[in-house]
């Protein structure tokens, strides 16, 4: 199967921006990955380390419900075990294991990721105080875990997406001393993490990899060959997992794979799964073919797959209706249609929030001057020896 893209000129160059909203963007993704936090491979208890590899896999095979079935085994095999608890429960025990057990590497990494995931949960709620700290506190246990053992990769996978995203805020935050928490960023040790463990056979390689395969898409250093050899690759191991399948297409669109990404998403389309997040995704797929049907000069085609959507879908992702605005907005100004393009571009800046940078910025240059499919084209520095 194939995949989708998005790319090129000064839209292109703008819609990568990182935009104002990194703090937003830093606690939204502190716990990429695994619904829930979980500690390392390898540990002492072999049905312990079974359940917690069968959970994970279970996650990326698209399969949530028989993924909660584990998490529950895992919680009967030890109900003071924080890998089978979230939030502030999964904090509360791996506190109390510390105190019986201050050196216990295992149990910083499990307090670690349990505070990231906490994070995430709070920046979502627009209280960045508290994610701040509880990301902080979360890094400084994951680093004590790596003290306490070298040798072991697994920490280096939430170590690796926080420096290498805390280094994205701009330095003016980060210089900023009367700030409630001033995140640690390092970016090439952020990068260097993920790649080592992107390299193993350990708990996280799939969720390195899938960080990486965003980073290298919309984030520096890009590297579209890289991004769309990581998204090929997941897909194929997991080709039932609706969001995979999606990335997949956005990377091929991002790579000018016009008539692969428009076969992709109708694949994706098609789909018989019924979970929110695999509707939300089929529905999204309808607009990425719409916009690979318009890079290939066919703009009624286009319109035919997004005229009829409603923007009051409940299966929609919250971004998902402003990318079908952009979408008609894009198609109107192929049409020649000026004024209509010109509403669709409003009520993306509107009323999508600030972290929605990639399509606000389309937004922005489509109120500019009118849109051509040439402003998507990818660059071809960029996409040169890109994997087929």
């Amino acid at each position: 199967m194939s995949g989708c893209q998005a790319g090129g000129s000064d839209v292109r160059k703008a819609a990568r921006k990182l935009g104002s909203s990194v703090l937003a963007v830093l606690v939204a993704t502190l716990s990429m990955g695994t619904a829930r936090p979980t500690p390392p491979s390898g540990v002492r208890d072999p049905e312990r380390d079974r359940l917690l590899t069968m959970g994970h896999r279970l996650n990326y095979v698209g399969t949530p419900d028989a993924a909660d079935a584990i998490w529950q085994q895992l919680g009967a095999l030890d109900p003071g075990d924080p890998a089978a608890a979230v939030g502030d429960e999964a904090v509360r025990l791996a506190d109390q294991r510390l105190e019986a057990n201050p050196e216990d590497a295992d149990t910083h990494y499990q307090l670690g990721r349990a505070l990231m995931q906490r994070a995430r949960l709070e920046g979502t709620r627009g209280h960045f105080m508290t994610a701040g700290r509880d990301g902080e506190r979360g890094r400084e246990h994951l680093e004590r875990a790596l003290v306490l053992r070298p040798d072991w990769s697994d920490p280096k996978y939430p170590l690796g997406l926080y420096y290498y995203f805390a280094s994205l805020l701009p330095s003016l935050v980060r210089w900023a001393s009367f700030l409630w928490f001033v995140p640690v960023g390092d970016r090439d040790t952020g990068l260097r993490y993920l790649a080592e463990v992107a390299g193993t056979a350990g708990l996280h390689r799939d969720d390195a990899r899938l960080l990486l395969m965003i980073i290298r898409s919309y984030h520096e250093p890009q590297d579209p060959g890289a991004a769309l050899a990581f998204a090929r690759d997941l897909h194929a191991r997991y080709p039932n997992n609706p969001l995979l399948h999606f990335e997949l297409v956005e990377v091929l669109f991002a790579t000018g794979r016009w008539s692969e990404a428009e076969e992709c998403a109708r694949a994706l389309e098609q789909t018989s799964a019924r979970s929110i997040g695999a509707t939300g995704r089929a529905r999204m797929a309808r607009v990425w073919r719409a916009r690979a049907l318009l890079q290939t000069r066919r703009p009624h085609e286009a319109w035919a797959l997004v005229e009829p959507m409603r923007e009051d879908d409940p299966a929609l992702p919250a971004w998902g209706v402003h990318w079908m605005r952009i979408t008609r907005g894009h198609i109107h100004d192929v049409l020649g249609q000026r004024e209509p393009a010109r509403v669709q571009y409003e009520l993306v800046l509107e009323y999508a929030p600030p972290e929605y940078d990639r399509s606000r910025a389309l937004a922005e240059a489509g109120l500019a001057r009118r849109f051509d499919p040439v402003d998507l084209e990818p660059d071809p520095v960029l996409t040169h020896g890109a994997a087929q």
